[in-house]
């Protein structure tokens, strides 16, 4: 793969390059960094990601850059070669989150996600296209958000089956029987990264430097995305009140997330183990032990 990078290099910058070096970690694409006459850029080349994911995301960095939220500058959108996709972003220097962040750390980052929801609303929630800069929804295939969580929790519902983890489909059962109901109809939808969790956001000295991997940006509801991100850093040994307490100072959360975080939590959370145990990042003897977190949040229901 060395030999396409160092291709688009010739490509973009019109020479080659000894200085590359693979970051490990994407699901859908393949990412690098390079180095041309002191400069450092992030070559990322879709291999089994849908063109539009590669699209979307650097689309969203160039809408984002205009509400002084830290995203790359894009030096290349996506482009076609041979049978690869590939775009070209600007390297910005810091380390990605990961385990390891304090709580001042978190709290910023929930001041990013807030400048987030604040760039955008929109009439409806769904998947979105791009319009000469500007995103533009197209809405969900099926319609509603609620259909949406629906069709994602019967699907987790039937993979824990399929893995013998039954108090884990009990537990999706009982949201769709009990819960799903409760996901709200009449909120105000607005832009979303829809995968705000520490591996996609860079940190030097405490602030965020850049926020990562925007493929599947869309409209959505803002309390949806807010309880994903507070799980996503919760199950990275972070405390979810410290995105909250980032988060409302840039953008008010009104009394509704109250109950709404609960029903937001426990699907995205049962969304989360089933996707982490597709990409073997747990076993299933570890995930069985977040069933007592969601029992927990289903009390609160």
């Amino acid at each position: 793969m060395k030999e396409v990078v160092n291709s688009i290099c010739r490509l973009e910058f019109g020479e080659e390059t000894d200085d590359i070096e693979e970051i490990v970690g994407g699901l859908n694409s393949r990412t690098y960094r390079v180095s041309i006459r002191d400069e450092v850029y992030i070559v990322q080349i879709g291999e089994t990601s849908e063109p539009h994911e590669l699209e979307n995301c650097v689309k969203s960095f160039r809408f984002l850059k205009r509400f002084d939220i830290p995203v790359p500058e894009v030096i290349r959108g996506l482009t076609e070669f041979e049978e690869y996709y590939f775009t070209v972003v600007s390297y910005i220097d810091g380390e990605a989150l990961g385990n390891n962040f304090s709580s001042e750390t978190a709290f910023n980052a929930g001041r990013q996600l807030a400048k987030i929801h604040n760039s955008k609303s929109f009439d409806e929630p769904g998947w979105i296209e791009w319009e000469e800069g500007e995103p533009k929804v197209v809405g969900f295939p099926n319609g509603t958000l609620r259909k949406r969580i629906e069709e994602l929790m019967e699907e987790r519902q039937d993979y824990f089956e399929e893995e013998g983890l039954s108090e884990l489909a009990e537990l999706t059962q009982k949201f769709l029987e009990e819960h799903l109901r409760k996901v709200p109809d009449d909120f105000q939808p607005v832009f979303v990264h829809h995968d705000f969790n520490p591996g996609n956001l860079i940190s030097k000295n405490g602030k965020i430097n850049a926020v990562l991997d925007l493929d599947y940006a869309h409209s959505s509801h803002s309390h949806r995305d807010l309880a994903k991100a507070s799980n996503k850093f919760w199950l990275r040994g972070g405390k979810r009140k410290d995105i909250y307490n980032g988060y409302e100072k840039v953008r008010k959360i009104d009394e509704s997330f109250k109950q709404n975080k609960y029903v937001y939590q426990m699907e995205s959370l049962l969304d989360e183990i089933a996707s982490m145990l597709q990409h073997n990042h747990i076993t299933k003897q570890e995930a069985l032990k977040y069933c007592k977190e969601l029992k927990r949040i289903d009390s609160q229901l």
